[in-house]
């Protein structure tokens, strides 16, 4: 269960917070990952990109990957937005979830373009240790369009951005 301190010690980056956590996920692995996909999904946690990505790890470290994301395949659909984002922050770090994942979601019918584009940066961000460059090259134009003519301008800049700074050779993983 989710405690009002338990939020407040990760809002403040109280990192001894996550350590009971991981110890509790030894003794009692089923309702601590419980905890922490209600973390994920908790309007309480502030959205930042390093809880969002600390709570991901303890999540892969404490189960294995593929469930994870499993998890994260079958309840994309029914997840609200923050929680959403805070998955999308996993992407970051190619060790937490994989690419075919982020592509899954990328794909998915229940992915707006906003929740593309996160994943588009996310993977942007990691193809060189993925070896995606060429994913996120080809994915860039299939994001969608914005009907906000400011966050279409960013989309367009990040879309310039991704053509000259990622080469079109590389591979992609799976």
């Amino acid at each position: 269960m989710i405690t009002d301190e338990l939020v407040r010690s990760l809002n403040r980056h109280d990192w001894d917070a996550l350590a009971e956590i991981r110890t509790d996920l030894i003794n009692e692995p089923d309702s601590y990952r419980k905890l922490i996909q209600e973390l994920l999904a908790s309007e309480q946690l502030r959205d930042d990109i390093t809880i969002a990505v600390e709570l991901m790890t303890l999540l892969v470290e404490h189960s294995v990957r593929e469930d994870v994301e499993t998890w994260v395949l079958d309840t994309w659909a029914d997840m609200g937005h923050v929680e959403r984002r805070r998955v999308i922050a996993a992407f970051h770090d190619p060790q937490l979830l994989g690419t075919s994942v982020a592509e899954d979601l990328f794909y998915s019918a229940s992915s707006g373009v906003a929740e593309r584009h996160s994943i588009l940066a996310a993977l942007a961000v990691s193809a060189r240790p993925r070896q995606c460059e060429q994913l996120v090259v080809e994915l860039t134009p299939k994001v969608g369009r914005y009907e906000d003519s400011t966050r279409q301008a960013g989309l367009e800049a990040f879309a310039h951005m991704v053509r000259s700074s990622l080469g079109t050779d590389s591979g992609r993983d799976g």
